[in-house]
């Protein structure tokens, strides 16, 4: 429970941490970077399927 515990609260920061970026700008991204990493995820799982 306590490894649980830890973990979550890691998660939870880790969270905290990627909005208060995006709320300062510090992480950003473009409309073509999104769609290049969509064409790619989507071509991994195309590939997955039996």
């Amino acid at each position: 429970m306590e490894y649980l515990r830890a973990t979550l609260a890691a998660e939870l920061e880790w969270v905290r941490l990627v909005v208060a970026d995006l709320v300062a700008g510090r992480l950003t991204w473009s409309e073509a970077w999104l769609r290049e990493v969509a064409a790619h995820l989507t071509s991994e799982e195309e590939t997955k399927q039996p």
